[in-house]
């Protein structure tokens, strides 16, 4: 397969060189670029880290877990460290890239994930369809959170006192198509919110027609089933529990 060395000049900026071609696969450009337009979230002047690198940077830690802030970027420019011309340029610190994340805001992701992530089977995946319905699954999850007073305060802890724990947790809520694990829906809430109060919200706004969801036993009530059944045309397929669950 031919390559090429990519091509750098003395007068160009660190940032501009920079390409994350596995991400901007699933991410083009061209989208990003779109919704910052359309978020109001380019920034009022050019920075070293513009915004659009901030939001692959942003996707970045989530697959870099283990690494710290200034560490994930590290990772992510040093093979154009490499070819740069001048080895003694400094990258932007911790500081900084929190606060552009900060700049950068919610609402661009929370845009550019209904764009993106969508279920990723054809009707050629096997496993992906049970009786020409496609299947999806909702489960929960408790996840830890920075423990700062905001968080703490609005997330909770799961108990007080000299057993409460360490981080706030998140109550998270996932749609996600059972084949791929693709996750497709989302909602966070504090930790002490019951499953059953969230699941209504991501099946009427995510959920297709022709749709086979998966769910927990105690999640299934008649709103969830007057919800999948009604008014998204999709079918429920889950344990019941012992008291019977009235007709919707």
């Amino acid at each position: 397969m031919a390559f090429s060395i990519q091509q750098l000049d003395d007068d160009s900026k660190f940032t501009h060189a920079l390409r994350f071609e596995v991400l901007e696969q699933l991410c083009p450009r061209e989208l990003v670029s779109e919704l910052l337009s359309r978020c109001h979230a380019w920034g009022e002047r050019e920075r070293s880290l513009n915004q659009l690198l901030v939001v692959y940077y942003v996707i970045a830690l989530s697959l870099f877990r283990r690494l710290n802030l200034a560490a994930v970027l590290s990772h992510l420019v040093r093979g154009v460290r490499r070819l740069w011309t001048n080895p003694c340029v400094r990258l932007p610190t911790a500081a900084a890239l929190v606060y552009r994340r900060r700049q950068l805001g919610t609402p661009l992701m929370r845009h550019l994930f209904q764009r993106v992530c969508r279920p990723m089977a054809s009707e050629q995946t096997t496993g992906a369809f049970r009786f020409g319905l496609r299947l999806m699954a909702i489960d929960s999850t408790l996840d830890e959170v920075a423990d700062t007073p905001a968080n703490a305060q609005y997330f909770g802890r799961l108990s007080s006192g000299k057993n409460q724990s360490a981080f706030p947790r998140g109550r998270c809520l996932y749609l996600a198509e059972v084949v791929s694990h693709a996750i497709v829906d989302a909602v966070f809430a504090p930790c002490r919110v019951a499953e059953q109060r969230l699941t209504p919200v991501v099946l009427s706004r995510s959920v297709q027609a022709g749709t086979l969801v998966l769910m927990d036993r105690g999640v299934v009530s008649a709103p969830v089933l007057s919800t999948l059944v009604h008014q998204r045309q999709a079918q429920a397929l889950a344990r019941l529990c012992g008291q019977p669950v009235h007709p919707c």
